[in-house]
């Protein structure tokens, strides 16, 4: 009994240190946590926003402002016009990634699509089952017209785009509109860009064409594989024509017209 006795009362003292000395050793603590706290936070920054231009601010300035000016003075109306067109369609098909503008314009006309379906069955049937889009299915028709357009007027296989100039002194090629010109530099661009077997690509686009199923026997090559290669000349068509319209404008025709005079 004297030994629990002792033990209570060793407690009561241990409880009596704790409630003296406990409150002031955890003010403590919370003072010091606060200092090291304030010791880590980062000093205020002295860095001020300067809104005044540099000179070198203003030389660049002025300069894309002259180069803008000099470029609007060069602009005919025809070029403003077609600025602003361009401008419509292209806020006009924003929400497409996949097309060009004119590509889209071209496949919303209810003419192209049943030109379309009218000869080009195998086309047609890969739309229908939506294999391919509308866009593509314009890049198609705008190829297979092209390719009969040449077709029609150069006799030898190896003859270029080059070559039907030389010759339009006589058959009058040197008055094609521009727009025609630059498809058909285009299709020149195209087919060497195209991967895969050309003569594939071409029997699945122009003329009577055939399906994939029967271009992969006839090729060697799985139906997969006939059907990416097609899809991906068909998605070629749209860069190629529209970095070709970029190059080449009314003036360069006129000046290889004046060479051929």
């Amino acid at each position: 009994m004297t030994g629990l006795e002792r033990s209570g009362t060793d407690l009561k003292v241990q409880r009596a240190i704790e409630g003296r000395y406990l409150p002031e050793a955890r003010a403590d603590r919370r003072s010091a946590q606060a200092a090291s706290k304030a010791a880590l936070q980062p000093a205020p920054s002295t860095v001020r926003w300067n809104s005044r231009p540099t000179k070198a601010d203003r030389k660049r300035d002025e300069a894309a402002a002259a180069e803008r000016a000099a470029r609007a003075a060069r602009a005919t109306e025809e070029d403003r016009l077609l600025r602003a067109a361009q401008a419509a369609q292209a806020e006009r098909w924003d929400h497409k990634r996949h097309a060009t503008p004119a590509t889209m314009d071209a496949a919303i006309e209810n003419e192209v699509c049943v030109e379309a379906r009218t000869r080009s069955g195998a086309l047609a049937r890969l739309f229908n089952t939506r294999s391919i889009d509308a866009g593509q299915l314009a890049a198609a028709v705008e190829i297979a017209g092209v390719a009969e357009r040449i077709a029609r007027d150069v006799t030898t296989k190896s003859a270029s785009y080059e070559a039907r100039v030389d010759n339009g002194r006589h058959g009058g090629a040197a008055e094609e509109k521009l727009s025609q010109v630059r498809r058909e530099i285009a299709y020149r661009d195209w087919r060497k860009a195209v991967r895969g077997p050309l003569g594939a690509v071409l029997d699945m686009i122009v003329g009577d064409t055939i399906g994939y199923t029967v271009v992969a026997r006839r090729y060697g090559m799985s139906e997969h594989r006939a059907k990416r290669v097609l899809i991906d000349a068909l998605d070629l068509w749209p860069s190629v024509i529209g970095r070709v319209c970029r190059l080449i404008d009314q003036a360069d025709l006129d000046r290889a017209q004046a060479r051929l005079a």
